[in-house]
């Protein structure tokens, strides 16, 4: 996998998927809106250490938020099915790269390994959150 390759592929980390679970936590909300923060490099070297900055967060409006302490952050990814039918694309499976939890900050790292595939990869960025 090239550098350019890998670097799209981070790119296309901008899409994630929040999970809510029916506990609530103590101090937050029983609904609520859930953010992340994603901050790390654009591109690495297949087969190098890499990672990145999470930040995770609540919002039920506009001026009312605060930090979501303890989900469970998990980076995902597979090939990129660049032109091939969403069928297809959709039979790619996922391989899971990392996970961690977010502290009291709603703060987490998540280091891995730049997988060694062949061409793009599509990165996908979960959070299962203590909301209710």
């Amino acid at each position: 996998m090239s550098l350019r390759s890998f670097s799209q592929a981070a790119m296309s980390l901008a899409a994630c998927t929040v999970l809510l679970c029916a506990s609530p936590a103590q101090g937050l909300p029983r609904r609520a809106a859930v953010g992340i923060y994603l901050l790390g490099p654009e591109s690495v070297v297949a087969g190098t250490k890499a990672s990145y900055r999470v930040k995770v967060h609540w919002t039920t409006a506009p001026k009312i938020s605060g930090v979501l302490p303890r989900a469970r952050l998990t980076l995902w990814a597979r090939p990129r099915a660049a032109g091939a039918p969403k069928a297809k694309a959709r039979q790619l499976r996922w391989r899971r790269l990392t996970q961690s939890r977010s502290d009291n900050r709603g703060e987490a790292t998540l280091a891995f390994r730049a997988p060694r595939s062949p061409g793009e990869l599509e990165l996908r960025l979960t959070a299962r959150a203590p909301l209710g």
